[in-house]
């Protein structure tokens, strides 16, 4: 059996308490480093494992051998940004939350400061002062290969010269301009033989999965108890799924699903309640975004209240996302700085209309 490294636990850590993003639900993933010295360094990251995120990143942010090394020197990672950045508050999202909630801040203003937030690296030793999480050291690749996170994704950074790579090549056109290559999987129980090249994946030239077919902005927070999956589409729409009968309801825009969430998101409940985190209140202001402290009682109505909003649509059988395999590239720099949330999309519409 794999070993499992700590971000397995600390993925139900992060995912049922207090995080600056707020969610039950994330795509983790390991990030592995072939290193000058031979040796591969791995480390965990929690959040946005998939390709439109951490795919985009390391390929656009980390392609030279000193920034990769650099990065997995963090250690685990709660998130992974553009920029490693320094030391910050490991709870200013869910501070700057707090602050939303109590409307002492527009939402224009929450996703513009969150934003900023999470451009560069959140690291659990350097921003939370954890000691337990500095990733692992492997002699081989096929034993950090073999680390189990629960990760979705594994990406790999080899080395020009290194085990796997030849040395640089004088001519650009031959062998490219970097010193290294990343490397991604979607299944890694079947060996490093499943790795691809990651531009090819952001390309759209190698699909990994039916599931890199949606994009952000997220709606998160979906948990077992909800009998739906809401979904934001590369082909500028959005689905719905009712996964009873696999039946879909489409909407034309993205914008429009947007719209829709925003109008069901602020639910009004009997009572609150509270965890050993603190208390929430009677209003639920987005059941699609949830922040704060849970417990079972207020998973259990959050789910209820999605299934109840969700279960008005009108579904089909007919409505069948397409299986695309999206270019991630060809928004140039700007690709991985997509809406993170329906609401930052619903800013940028109006912001693009006025």
């Amino acid at each position: 059996m794999s070993p499992r490294a700590r971000g397995a636990n600390r993925a139900f850590h992060d995912g049922k308490t207090i995080t600056g993003k707020g969610t039950t639900m994330s795509t983790r993933s390991n990030i592995i480093v072939e290193r000058r010295d031979g040796t591969f360094k791995r480390i965990y990251c929690h959040s946005d494992g998939y390709l439109s995120h951490n795919g985009l990143i390391l390929w656009g942010n980390y392609d030279t051998q000193e920034k990769c090394e650099a990065l997995v020197a963090l250690g685990d990672l709660s998130s992974l940004g553009r920029e490693i950045g320094k030391k910050v508050d490991f709870d200013a999202g869910r501070k700057l939350y707090d602050l939303l909630h109590a409307k002492k801040i527009s939402e224009a203003e929450f996703e513009r400061r969150n934003s900023a937030i999470y451009s560069q690296c959140r690291a659990y030793m350097r921003d939370r002062k954890e000691k337990d999480c500095p990733g692992s050291a492997h002699e081989s690749l096929a034993e950090a290969w073999d680390v189990d996170c629960g990760q979705e994704y594994t990406y790999v950074w080899l080395m020009r010269g290194g085990k796997y790579l030849p040395p640089l090549s004088a001519d650009p056109d031959a062998m490219g301009f970097r010193d290294g290559q990343w490397f991604v999987a979607k299944d890694t129980s079947q060996g490093t033989q499943t790795k691809v090249d990651l531009e090819e994946a952001l390309r759209g030239r190698r699909l990994l999965s039916f599931s890199d077919r949606w994009c952000p902005p997220w709606v998160n927070g979906f948990s077992e108890e909800c009998e739906y999956d809401v979904n934001f589409c590369w082909d500028g729409k959005g689905y719905v799924h009712r996964l009873a009968d696999n039946a879909f309801h489409r909407f034309d825009t993205a914008t429009g699903l947007a719209l829709w969430l925003d109008e069901h998101k602020k639910v009004a409940f009997s009572r609150g309640g509270t965890t050993s985190l603190g208390e929430y209140g009677n209003v639920e202001p987005n059941i699609w975004g949830a922040q704060g402290s849970f417990d079972k009682a207020r998973h259990d109505r959050i789910a209820s209240a999605k299934n109840y909003a969700l279960s008005t649509l009108n579904f089909s059988h007919d409505v069948d996302p397409p299986a695309i395999a999206p270019d991630f590239l060809s928004g140039g720099d700007d690709a991985d700085r997509r809406p993170y949330s329906f609401a930052e999309l619903i800013v940028r519409e109006a912001e693009s209309c006025a």
